[in-house]
Protein backbone atom coordinates (compact mmCIF):
# COMPACT_ATOMS: atom_id res chain seq x y z
CA UNK A 1 0.00 0.00 0.00
CA UNK A 2 1.58 3.66 -0.92
CA UNK A 3 0.33 6.63 -0.16
CA UNK A 4 -0.78 7.24 -3.63
CA UNK A 5 -3.59 4.39 -2.62
CA UNK A 6 -4.59 6.28 0.91
CA UNK A 7 -5.06 10.06 -0.90
CA UNK A 8 -7.44 8.69 -3.73
CA UNK A 9 -9.51 6.36 -1.07
CA UNK A 10 -9.98 9.91 1.12
CA UNK A 11 -10.76 12.07 -2.12
CA UNK A 12 -13.20 9.48 -3.48
CA UNK A 13 -15.16 8.87 0.12
CA UNK A 14 -15.12 12.70 0.39
CA UNK A 15 -16.87 13.25 -2.97
CA UNK A 16 -18.76 10.86 -3.06
CA UNK A 17 -18.37 10.39 -6.84
CA UNK A 18 -15.47 9.09 -8.68
CA UNK A 19 -15.59 11.72 -11.37
CA UNK A 20 -14.88 14.90 -8.69
CA UNK A 21 -12.29 13.02 -6.95
CA UNK A 22 -10.29 12.25 -10.43
CA UNK A 23 -11.01 16.24 -11.27
CA UNK A 24 -9.65 16.95 -7.62
CA UNK A 25 -7.02 14.98 -8.40
CA UNK A 26 -6.22 15.82 -11.36
CA UNK A 27 -6.09 12.87 -12.80
CA UNK A 28 -8.14 10.50 -15.43
CA UNK A 29 -11.13 9.09 -13.44
CA UNK A 30 -10.12 5.47 -15.24
CA UNK A 31 -6.72 5.55 -13.29
CA UNK A 32 -7.87 6.37 -10.34
CA UNK A 33 -10.94 4.09 -10.72
CA UNK A 34 -7.81 1.64 -11.13
CA UNK A 35 -5.94 2.56 -7.97
CA UNK A 36 -9.07 1.83 -5.89
CA UNK A 37 -9.42 -1.35 -7.02
CA UNK A 38 -6.29 -2.13 -6.47
CA UNK A 39 -6.27 -1.15 -3.10
CA UNK A 40 -9.63 -3.24 -2.58
CA UNK A 41 -7.64 -6.26 -3.81
CA UNK A 42 -4.76 -5.81 -1.52
CA UNK A 43 -7.15 -5.32 1.38
CA UNK A 44 -9.47 -8.07 0.24
CA UNK A 45 -12.74 -6.10 0.58
CA UNK A 46 -14.96 -3.46 -1.42
CA UNK A 47 -14.32 -0.35 -0.02
CA UNK A 48 -17.35 1.66 -2.02
CA UNK A 49 -20.53 0.52 -3.23
CA UNK A 50 -21.07 1.44 -6.74
CA UNK A 51 -24.35 2.87 -8.01
CA UNK A 52 -25.19 5.34 -11.22
CA UNK A 53 -25.39 8.39 -8.77
CA UNK A 54 -22.34 7.68 -7.22
CA UNK A 55 -20.34 6.24 -4.32
CA UNK A 56 -20.43 5.22 -0.63
CA UNK A 57 -18.85 3.81 1.82
CA UNK A 58 -19.54 0.29 2.56
CA UNK A 59 -19.07 -0.86 5.79
CA UNK A 60 -15.50 -2.23 5.60
CA UNK A 61 -14.37 1.27 3.94
CA UNK A 62 -15.83 3.68 6.97
CA UNK A 63 -13.55 1.26 9.24
CA UNK A 64 -10.84 1.15 7.02
CA UNK A 65 -11.30 5.70 6.72
CA UNK A 66 -10.65 5.63 10.60
CA UNK A 67 -7.23 5.00 9.95
CA UNK A 68 -6.43 6.39 6.85
CA UNK A 69 -6.88 9.78 6.62
CA UNK A 70 -4.68 9.86 10.32
CA UNK A 71 -1.88 7.53 8.46
CA UNK A 72 -2.32 10.08 5.53
CA UNK A 73 -1.77 13.07 7.63
CA UNK A 74 1.35 11.75 9.71
CA UNK A 75 2.65 10.34 6.81
CA UNK A 76 2.28 14.01 5.13
CA UNK A 77 2.92 15.97 7.77
CA UNK A 78 6.34 13.28 7.94
CA UNK A 79 7.63 14.40 3.88
CA UNK A 80 7.11 18.24 5.04
CA UNK A 81 8.94 18.14 7.81
CA UNK A 82 11.55 16.56 6.27
CA UNK A 83 11.37 19.09 3.20
CA UNK A 84 11.52 21.82 5.15
CA UNK A 85 14.01 21.28 7.48
CA UNK A 86 16.74 23.12 5.35
CA UNK A 87 14.63 26.07 4.96
CA UNK A 88 13.31 26.35 9.03
CA UNK A 89 16.14 26.16 11.71
CA UNK A 90 13.04 25.53 13.87
CA UNK A 91 10.97 23.09 11.23
CA UNK A 92 8.19 23.76 9.93
CA UNK A 93 4.73 24.07 11.47
CA UNK A 94 2.11 21.71 10.43
CA UNK A 95 -1.43 22.60 11.31
CA UNK A 96 -4.43 20.65 11.22
CA UNK A 97 -7.94 22.27 10.81
CA UNK A 98 -10.93 20.59 10.22
CA UNK A 99 -12.91 22.71 7.77
CA UNK A 100 -10.82 25.43 6.29
CA UNK A 101 -12.86 26.30 3.79
CA UNK A 102 -16.06 27.60 6.28
CA UNK A 103 -13.24 30.20 7.73
CA UNK A 104 -11.43 31.21 4.51
CA UNK A 105 -11.25 35.24 6.28
CA UNK A 106 -9.76 34.20 9.52
CA UNK A 107 -7.66 31.12 7.94
CA UNK A 108 -6.25 33.73 5.84
CA UNK A 109 -5.57 36.58 8.81
CA UNK A 110 -3.78 33.80 10.72
CA UNK A 111 -1.78 32.88 8.01
CA UNK A 112 -0.66 36.41 7.01
CA UNK A 113 0.30 37.17 9.93
CA UNK A 114 2.18 34.98 11.60
CA UNK A 115 4.02 34.93 7.39
CA UNK A 116 5.19 38.17 8.58
CA UNK A 117 6.08 37.42 11.89
CA UNK A 118 8.00 34.03 11.31
CA UNK A 119 8.85 34.73 7.46
CA UNK A 120 11.48 31.66 7.62
CA UNK A 121 9.09 29.22 9.28
CA UNK A 122 6.90 27.41 6.76
CA UNK A 123 3.88 26.36 7.35
CA UNK A 124 1.55 23.21 6.24
CA UNK A 125 -2.23 22.88 6.29
CA UNK A 126 -3.58 19.54 7.09
CA UNK A 127 -6.79 19.13 6.56
CA UNK A 128 -8.12 16.50 9.13
CA UNK A 129 -11.44 15.68 11.89
CA UNK A 130 -11.44 16.91 15.15
CA UNK A 131 -11.77 13.77 16.58
CA UNK A 132 -8.52 12.43 14.83
CA UNK A 133 -6.58 16.07 16.35
CA UNK A 134 -5.54 14.60 19.99
CA UNK A 135 -3.68 11.78 18.55
CA UNK A 136 -2.44 13.45 16.16
CA UNK A 137 -0.69 16.03 18.38
CA UNK A 138 -0.01 13.45 20.72
CA UNK A 139 2.16 11.40 18.03
CA UNK A 140 3.47 14.93 16.80
CA UNK A 141 1.98 14.32 13.44
CA UNK A 142 0.53 18.07 13.60
CA UNK A 143 1.99 21.07 15.77
CA UNK A 144 -1.51 22.97 15.97
CA UNK A 145 -5.01 21.39 15.60
CA UNK A 146 -8.11 23.76 14.95
CA UNK A 147 -11.51 21.92 15.37
CA UNK A 148 -15.17 21.70 16.83
CA UNK A 149 -15.86 21.00 20.52
CA UNK A 150 -13.00 18.64 21.03
CA UNK A 151 -12.81 16.06 24.09
CA UNK A 152 -9.49 14.84 24.91
CA UNK A 153 -8.51 12.13 28.22
CA UNK A 154 -4.71 11.72 26.63
CA UNK A 155 -2.42 13.61 29.19
CA UNK A 156 -0.09 16.64 27.52
CA UNK A 157 -2.75 17.63 25.52
CA UNK A 158 -4.27 21.40 25.84
CA UNK A 159 -7.51 22.52 24.81
CA UNK A 160 -8.18 26.26 24.50
CA UNK A 161 -11.68 28.25 22.57
CA UNK A 162 -10.89 30.44 20.80
CA UNK A 163 -14.21 31.52 19.01
CA UNK A 164 -17.95 30.79 19.75
CA UNK A 165 -20.49 30.35 17.30
CA UNK A 166 -23.77 29.31 16.80
CA UNK A 167 -25.67 26.13 14.88
CA UNK A 168 -28.61 28.47 14.49
CA UNK A 169 -29.36 28.39 10.77
CA UNK A 170 -29.71 25.49 7.69
CA UNK A 171 -28.84 25.20 4.04
CA UNK A 172 -31.06 23.24 1.67
CA UNK A 173 -30.33 23.31 -2.03
CA UNK A 174 -30.93 26.51 -4.72
CA UNK A 175 -34.82 24.54 -6.08
CA UNK A 176 -35.42 23.55 -2.34
CA UNK A 177 -39.51 24.24 -2.22
CA UNK A 178 -38.21 25.89 1.13
CA UNK A 179 -34.90 28.25 -0.01
CA UNK A 180 -36.95 31.17 -1.04
CA UNK A 181 -37.92 31.42 2.62
CA UNK A 182 -36.43 34.20 4.92
CA UNK A 183 -36.45 32.09 8.20
CA UNK A 184 -38.05 28.95 9.47
CA UNK A 185 -38.78 27.05 12.33
CA UNK A 186 -36.97 23.45 12.65
CA UNK A 187 -40.27 22.29 12.80
CA UNK A 188 -40.79 22.72 8.78
CA UNK A 189 -38.10 20.55 8.80
CA UNK A 190 -39.25 17.80 10.18
CA UNK A 191 -40.19 15.75 7.10
CA UNK A 192 -37.00 16.10 5.25
CA UNK A 193 -33.98 14.56 5.71
CA UNK A 194 -31.26 15.43 8.22
CA UNK A 195 -27.51 15.11 6.81
CA UNK A 196 -25.18 14.47 9.72
CA UNK A 197 -22.18 12.98 10.41
CA UNK A 198 -22.40 9.01 12.39
CA UNK A 199 -21.84 10.25 16.20
CA UNK A 200 -17.87 8.60 15.98
CA UNK A 201 -17.17 11.55 13.51
CA UNK A 202 -17.78 14.53 16.18
CA UNK A 203 -19.47 12.73 19.42
CA UNK A 204 -19.49 15.75 21.29
CA UNK A 205 -20.96 18.04 18.94
CA UNK A 206 -23.47 15.10 17.86
CA UNK A 207 -24.68 14.83 21.58
CA UNK A 208 -25.41 18.65 21.47
CA UNK A 209 -27.60 18.64 18.89
CA UNK A 210 -29.69 15.74 19.50
CA UNK A 211 -30.19 16.95 22.82
CA UNK A 212 -30.94 20.35 21.73
CA UNK A 213 -33.76 19.05 19.45
CA UNK A 214 -35.29 16.84 22.06
CA UNK A 215 -35.35 19.74 24.88
CA UNK A 216 -37.87 21.16 21.75
CA UNK A 217 -39.50 18.01 21.04
CA UNK A 218 -37.97 17.88 17.17
CA UNK A 219 -37.94 14.32 15.87
CA UNK A 220 -35.14 14.68 12.70
CA UNK A 221 -35.11 12.28 9.89
CA UNK A 222 -31.55 11.89 10.75
CA UNK A 223 -28.85 10.38 7.29
CA UNK A 224 -25.43 9.99 8.62
CA UNK A 225 -24.83 10.74 4.80
CA UNK A 226 -21.53 13.14 5.43
CA UNK A 227 -18.89 9.74 6.11
CA UNK A 228 -17.83 9.00 9.66
CA UNK A 229 -14.64 11.73 8.90
CA UNK A 230 -15.49 13.96 6.84
CA UNK A 231 -12.69 16.84 6.92
CA UNK A 232 -14.13 19.34 4.64
CA UNK A 233 -17.97 20.33 3.75
CA UNK A 234 -17.72 19.51 0.32
CA UNK A 235 -20.11 16.15 0.69
CA UNK A 236 -22.47 18.05 2.72
CA UNK A 237 -22.70 20.97 0.36
CA UNK A 238 -22.71 18.47 -3.15
CA UNK A 239 -26.01 16.58 -1.34
CA UNK A 240 -27.66 19.46 -0.16
CA UNK A 241 -27.29 21.11 -3.74
CA UNK A 242 -28.57 17.71 -5.19
CA UNK A 243 -31.77 17.87 -2.92
CA UNK A 244 -31.05 15.11 -0.54
CA UNK A 245 -31.60 17.18 2.50
CA UNK A 246 -30.66 19.76 4.85
CA UNK A 247 -28.10 20.35 7.34
CA UNK A 248 -27.12 22.89 10.03
CA UNK A 249 -23.99 25.50 9.54
CA UNK A 250 -22.37 27.57 11.70
CA UNK A 251 -23.18 31.70 11.31
CA UNK A 252 -20.07 32.41 10.68
CA UNK A 253 -19.55 29.90 7.12
CA UNK A 254 -22.26 32.13 5.51
CA UNK A 255 -20.18 33.90 3.45
CA UNK A 256 -18.09 30.57 2.52
CA UNK A 257 -21.39 29.10 0.59
CA UNK A 258 -21.22 28.19 -2.59
CA UNK A 259 -24.18 29.73 -5.22
CA UNK A 260 -25.72 26.06 -5.25
CA UNK A 261 -27.06 26.01 -1.64
CA UNK A 262 -29.25 28.59 0.56
CA UNK A 263 -28.42 29.62 4.32
CA UNK A 264 -31.95 30.17 5.84
CA UNK A 265 -31.73 31.47 9.37
CA UNK A 266 -33.90 29.14 11.75
CA UNK A 267 -36.08 30.90 14.33
CA UNK A 268 -36.69 28.88 17.89
CA UNK A 269 -33.32 27.19 18.15
CA UNK A 270 -29.53 28.04 18.35
CA UNK A 271 -27.21 25.28 19.56
CA UNK A 272 -23.65 26.43 20.57
CA UNK A 273 -20.56 25.43 18.24
CA UNK A 274 -17.23 26.36 19.91
CA UNK A 275 -13.99 26.52 17.96
CA UNK A 276 -10.96 25.29 19.60
CA UNK A 277 -7.25 25.41 19.70
CA UNK A 278 -5.68 21.90 20.05
CA UNK A 279 -2.37 21.51 21.44
CA UNK A 280 0.89 19.96 23.43
CA UNK A 281 1.58 21.01 26.64
CA UNK A 282 5.07 20.63 26.87
CA UNK A 283 5.28 22.47 23.36
CA UNK A 284 8.23 25.20 23.71
CA UNK A 285 8.76 25.76 20.52
CA UNK A 286 9.13 29.09 19.02
CA UNK A 287 7.16 28.15 15.98
CA UNK A 288 4.75 26.93 17.99
CA UNK A 289 4.03 29.72 20.56
CA UNK A 290 4.05 32.74 17.96
CA UNK A 291 0.79 30.91 16.02
CA UNK A 292 -0.78 30.55 19.77
CA UNK A 293 -0.24 34.33 20.11
CA UNK A 294 -1.07 35.73 16.78
CA UNK A 295 -4.63 33.31 17.46
CA UNK A 296 -5.27 34.81 20.86
CA UNK A 297 -4.76 38.57 19.28
CA UNK A 298 -7.07 37.63 16.43
CA UNK A 299 -10.09 36.43 19.26
CA UNK A 300 -9.51 39.73 21.12
CA UNK A 301 -10.68 41.80 18.10
CA UNK A 302 -13.39 40.23 16.89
Amino acid sequence: MEIRHLRAFIAVADALSMRRAAERLHVAQSALSRTIRDLEHELGLALFARSSKGVRLTRGGQRFMEGARRTLAEATAAIARARDIRESSDGPLVVGVVNPELRPAWIVAALRQYRAAAPKVAVHLEPMASIAMAEATVTCAIDIGIGYAMVSSRPGVTIDTITEDLLAGVIVGRKHRLARRRSLSIFELERYPFLWHERAALPAVYDRILAAFQQIGFSPRLVPALGQVDTNAASAFALVSSGYGWTLLPTMARSSLPPTVRYIPLSDIAIPLETELIGRSDDRSTRTRAFRRIVAGLVRAT
